[in-house]
């Protein structure tokens, strides 16, 4: 039988569990009226007329309801539905639908299961053109009705498992009434009622704070009097803290995005193989270069700074000398006017003027998205091209002191690039220069002189900048490639990923030498999720660094070591380039991602902290500080930064998968799963877009044991990701679904069969060397019993490492520690399994191996330390390990409680089992069944 789905992303799901294609909405608003409707009653066809085709004549209208019926029993069945005079309805048994079966559990007193189906609001973002309000009308009483519904289910579920003895368990369902109903404050005391009866006061305060925030924020109010009455008590009880069967929500540790991407340039949020910006742990060049110092600083007992420049002629003093402006303040640089009748040149000329200025250590130049950030403050359009007097009002919203503007002009053939410098506040002319070109070919030039001139009136000496290279040497030469360049830089940010690749590949093919196009190019296919491809271009762009200026170059450097697991030389460069840029929050924010990668979290936690400082127009930077408080457990000042995020960013699409991992690291399942079908919704069709949120589906239904509705998933994630040339994730869905076989259901030869015809069809060696799973294939053939395959496997890794330059150490250790364990050498396995759980960027992904080579060891309480510290470590991507090994680590973690004695934390982790497997497949059944029977057998 078919399933319409229509709470969260609407979808029609055939029989065989593919997702039919797609209906014009107006049919799809059509059959989910009369299925939901079909519950109760029938439906009459002028009341259809009248409701789906308002400004159509009666005619056109059954000729249009005929069509739609048609169209709609060709996909379903021609019996699906049932005329009873003038009515129409739904066949009972030919279509399933979520929100009637939804209902009808709640009516049944089944709220849990229903809660199950409620994944979203009714027909959530679902629009269909051309109806009548009567519709639409209906549309918002059915959603409003089903989530006052939901809610209501979530607080009688909360009670139900709450006098079970089951209070985590009541906790999770009891935060699903408050975020279904936020605005009911009756809902958050009894929250926080349930939490201090559960011995969670901190927890019971933190959900105050919560509250409280969300009604400054919203509704400029405060919590009524019995909620902070509620409060007080609560904090001033002297009620001891009672034993808890398992952390509450708030305490529980986690899995971005979604770890945020490291800053270049242009700045960019990130995440993990999101659809917004660079992805994790990719490094690249700003837009900055250092020059050879002109002054020295003599610091006054005072501790005033006095500059003593070289010798440098001038005929006017520079701006700084008269105190106009100050070292680092910001500058803007507006869109130049065109007047060539060309504007791809207008935009070149612009970018590469800003490139030239954001090389002076004098100022500091504002990064286009910086400016973007600001205008939607404004409720501007953030692509609307920055006029002068836009650039003056964005420059004072800002508090900017200075912004430049110019022109680009063609006469007979010769070229005139106007700079002018104008102070923000009056709006007076503080530099004007005019450069002429009497070809395009000289137009760089031209530019690059006007730009030198403005920044002698800044401030920086002559001979230093006649000492610089040509601007040419340090971008390119070719007029044409910057064109390209300059497009694909706006594509990229409007998030345009692929187009902008596209741009940059054709900008290559005019200077194969432009390193900052292969460096921006590399950034955007590691948006995108081709890491093997960024990897390729990073490489060229090393090649080429030379033609890099010195700040860019260091961020090169400094990504190639961080590529190569040579954290210490990473960490060299970035200190080296803030001892003279102490302001560059871009090298701040890599810094501290690698002190973060090295978990010394309390060294990135500052670094982020005064880069927020420095500029609190990024929104990348605050991603990297909640992801450092994730890390550290603190969940509560996480949750703030990312309403911080929200109301600073709105629209921000980065931060939506940050709130699905953000929800799934502490094991919300519901809530994660909801984010992921928003995101699908939101992708409208693109495929690159598509295959990470359908992947976090099916890493989620795994792990919760809906292993059949894994494998529909895995499905469409494998035929995205091929369609889109992702095979890097293609792969890892291959291996999953092989791992779900060896780890769930015991199929070694299931499992290596997966893997045998993937790769039969593509052969490692056709795959990019970045994207090639060499490890993990290794892992998975030594677990599986194939040991022979798994060492030359190994071989083959280290073969790949050395080509691309890299030393994966923790990595190795884990694999050659499998290997071993599979081969019953548990001594030998032992220290390399605890070299890869201290030193994997991954801080939870070997610990299950681990364990598992203590228990072969018979180390019974070193195992069971390592399973409770895999099942309460926070990491961003918790979900891509506990896909396979959660349910198995709270089984081993029950077992070894009971050979321990320790009755009552055995039932605590077979309690956590059940909850996690409440809905899983009948083959594992079984398993929830013995953990429910273990449950009753009470502490020892």
């Amino acid at each position: 039988m078919s399933q319409l789905l229509t709470l969260g992303r609407v979808r029609l799901i055939a029989t065989d569990g593919a997702e039919s294609a797609p209906a014009q909405p107006k049919r799809m608003a059509l059959l989910a009226y009369l299925a939901v409707r079909s519950a109760r009653a029938g439906t009459r066809r002028d009341a259809l007329l009248a409701l789906f085709w308002p400004e159509l004549g009666d005619e056109e209208a059954r000729r249009a309801l005929r069509q739609g019926l048609h169209y709609l029993r060709r996909v379903l069945g021609e019996d699906v539905f049932v005329a009873e005079g003038d009515e129409l309805r739904v066949r009972d048994g030919t279509l399933g639908c979520d929100a009637v079966d939804f209902e009808r559990m709640l009516d049944d007193g089944r709220a849990e299961q229903g809660l199950a189906l409620y994944r979203g609001d009714f027909l959530d973002g679902f629009h269909v053109d051309d109806v009548a309000s009567e519709y639409e009308e209906w549309v918002e009483r059915t959603r409003a009705r089903l989530r006052r519904r939901a809610s209501a289910g979530a607080w009688a579920a909360a009670e139900s498992a709450e006098r079970a003895g089951s209070p985590s368990r009541a906790l999770d369902l009891a935060r699903r009434g408050c975020e279904l109903e936020p605005d009911q404050e009756e809902g958050w005391r009894r929250l926080m009622s349930l939490q201090e009866r559960s011995g969670d006061r901190a927890g019971a305060l933190r959900a105050y704070d919560e509250l409280n925030a969300r009604l400054a924020r919203e509704f400029d109010a405060r919590p009524a009097p019995e909620t902070q009455a509620l409060a007080e008590k609560i904090r001033t009880s002297t009620r001891p803290a009672a034993a808890v069967a398992s952390p509450s929500i708030e305490a529980r540790v986690v899995s971005a995005p979604l770890e945020p991407a490291p800053i270049t340039s242009p700045v960019t949020p990130s995440g993990v193989r999101t659809p917004e910006p660079s992805a994790p742990r990719t490094f690249g060049p700003s837009r900055s270069r250092i020059l050879v110092p002109v002054a020295l600083v003599l610091f006054l007992g005072t501790g005033a700074a006095v500059y003593l420049t070289t010798r440098d002629a001038r005929a006017e003093p520079s701006l700084l000398t008269t105190g106009m402006l100050a070292r680092r303040d910001r500058l803007l640089v507006a869109d130049f006017a065109n007047l060539a009748s060309d504007s791809t040149l207008a935009a070149a000329v612009t970018e590469v003027l800003r490139v030239d200025l954001a090389q002076s250590p004098f100022v500091n130049v504002l990064t286009p998205r910086q400016i973007r950030t600001t205008l939607a403050k404004m409720e501007r359009a953030p692509d609307v091209a920055l006029s002068d007097s836009a650039a003056r009002e964005v420059a004072l919203r800002m508090g900017v002191k200075a912004f430049v503007t110019g022109s680009v002009a063609k006469v007979a053939g010769a070229y005139t690039v106007s700079v002018q410098l104008v102070g923000a506040q009056n709006g007076e002319p503080l530099g004007a220069y005019r450069e002429t070109s009497p070809d395009s070919f000289g137009l760089l030039a031209a530019v690059d002189r006007a730009s030198k001139r403005l920044r002698h009136r800044i401030g920086e000496s002559l001979h230093e900048l006649r000492d610089m290279p040509p601007l040419t040497d340090e971008t390119t030469a070719s007029l044409a490639a910057l064109r390209l360049y300059t497009e694909a830089n706006q594509l990229n940010l409007a998030g345009k990923r692929t187009e902008a690749i596209a741009r940059y590949q054709q900008a290559i093919a005019l200077d194969s030498t432009f390193a900052g196009a292969w460096s921006a190019m590399a950034m955007a296919q590691e948006a995108v999720g081709n890491e093997g491809q960024s990897r390729e271009s990073a490489k060229q762009a090393i090649r080429h660094k030379a033609h890099l200026p010195y700040t860019d170059r260091s961020f090169l450097e400094a990504s190639s070591a961080y590529g190569r697991g040579d954290y210490d030389t990473a960490i060299e460069v970035y200190r080296r380039l803030l001892e003279r840029y102490p302001d560059n929050y871009k090298a701040l924010n890599n810094l501290a991602l690698v002190y973060q990668d090295r978990r010394q979290f309390a060294a990135a936690e500052s670094l982020f902290t005064r880069a927020t400082q420095i500029d609190s127009t990024i929104a990348n930077l605050y991603f990297g500080l909640e992801g450092n408080q994730l890390l550290q457990g603190r969940f509560a000042e996480a949750r703030r930064t990312l309403d911080l995020i929200a109301r600073r960013f709105p629209g921000n699409p980065v931060l939506m998968t940050i709130e699905l991992q953000f929800a799934s690291a502490q094991l919300r399942w519901d809530e994660a799963e909801r984010r992921a079908e928003a995101l699908i919704a939101t992708a409208e069709g693109d495929t690159l877009s598509l295959v990470d949120p359908f992947e976090a589906m099916a890493l989620m239904a795994t792990a919760q044991g809906r292993l059949e509705e894994a494998d529909r998933l895995w499905r469409t994630h494998q035929r995205l990701s091929a369609a889109s040339g992702s095979m890097g994730r293609h792969l890892f869905g291959v291996l999953r679904r092989a791992g779900t076989e060896l780890r769930y259901r015991n199929h070694p030869a299931r499992a290596l069969a997966i893997v045998d015809s993937t790769l039969a069809r593509t052969p490692l060696d056709s795959v990019l060397p970045g994207d090639r799973p060499y490890d993990e294939l290794a892992r998975l053939n030594a677990t599986a019993g194939r040991l022979d395959r798994a060492r030359q496997l190994v071989a083959a890794a280290e073969a790949n490492d050395r080509a691309l330059e890299r030393l994966q150490i923790a990595e190795r250790s884990w694999t050659r520690g499998v290997i071993a364990l599979a081969e019953g050498r548990a001594s030998e396995a032992e220290p390399l399994l605890r070299v890869a759980a201290e030193q994997h960027t991954c801080p939870i992904c070997a610990l299950p191996d681990l364990a598992r080579a203590y228990e072969a060891e018979g180390k019974g309480a070193a195992a069971t330390s390592v399973y409770e510290r895999y099942v309460t470590t926070p990491w961003f991507w918790r979900y891509e390990t506990d896909a396979l090994e959660l349910g198995p680590a709270l089984q081993r973690l029950a077992a070894l409680y009971d050979a321990s004695g320790e009755r009552t934390k055995a039932a605590n982790a077979r309690a956590r089992l059940v909850q996690l497997w409440r809905r899983a497949d009948a083959e594992l059944q079984p398993v929830v069944a013995r953990a429910r029977a273990g449950l009753g057998a009470g502490p020892g």
